[in-house]
């Protein structure tokens, strides 16, 4: 069974390297464990993975939604992690380009983002 969660995490890990979004079937039927071993971590250093930056260009996403999906976390769960309901995420993921620097800010820190890997276009 060992082997098979390893299989399991290796396969998640290249299909995400191929851009490929897990869906909530996928989400339902892999072990808890497997799929928290297949996503990544915040880096510490305040830099963004090459991961995050390619999926936000390739799918014309706002940072906070590469983020999430580098992360692993559905909508549900970052609005848990920024403590907000499910809606009001749902608003600042979608419109965050709207959003102050305050208030994008606040949505890093939320997230548990330094607020450089999620201000980047907002630097000059």
């Amino acid at each position: 069974m060992q082997r098979q969660n390893l299989e399991n995490v290796a396969w998640l890990r290249q299909k995400r390297a191929e851009g490929a979004l897990l869906t909530d079937y996928a989400r339902s039927h892999l072990d808890p464990g497997v799929l928290e071993e297949s996503f990544c971590e915040v880096p510490s250093d305040g830099t963004i993975p090459q991961e995050v930056l390619e999926q936000a260009v390739k799918n014309l996403w706002a940072l906070p939604r590469a983020w999430r999906e580098y992360l692993g976390w559905t909508r549900q769960s970052a609005a848990a992690h920024a403590g907000v309901p499910e809606q009001l995420y749902v608003e600042l993921e979608e419109g965050f380009d709207k959003l102050t620097v305050q208030n994008k800010m606040k949505l890093a820190s939320a997230l548990g983002l330094q607020s450089t890997q999620l201000l980047i276009e907002d630097q000059p």
